[in-house]
């Protein structure tokens, strides 16, 4: 049986592949979900479906209310929600997930 696994975590390093590898290694199988792992696409996609916005600020935060709601709805439908803290980034994204899974039953 497949689990749906959210990771949520920084998109910069390769730790996704490593969990996909540890997974595949422990003969889990496991679909692995997450955060638009492509900056740019990320920061498009709120024009991309809701036209072009007025300034970069109104662009940014239709940017990431899309994304909120794509990660608000894999994460729900997901059988886990693993969050990785790394070393290196500001982990306020990670955080926000992690305490949304929390709070809504996720994890």
């Amino acid at each position: 049986m497949d689990i749906v696994i959210y990771a949520a975590g920084e998109i910069h390093s390769d730790w996704r592949m490593e969990l996909r590898r540890r997974l595949q290694a422990a003969g889990v199988e496991a679909e692995l979900v997450g955060p638009q792992e492509h900056h740019e696409s990320s920061d498009d996609v709120g024009e991309e479906i809701l036209g072009e916005q007025p300034n970069p600020r109104y662009r940014d935060l239709q940017g990431a209310r899309v994304n909120t709601l794509r990660t608000r709805v894999l994460m729900q439908r997901a059988d886990l929600v693993v969050a990785y803290f790394g070393p290196k980034y500001k982990q306020w994204n990670t955080a926000s997930d992690a305490g949304f899974a929390l709070a809504s039953g996720c994890l």
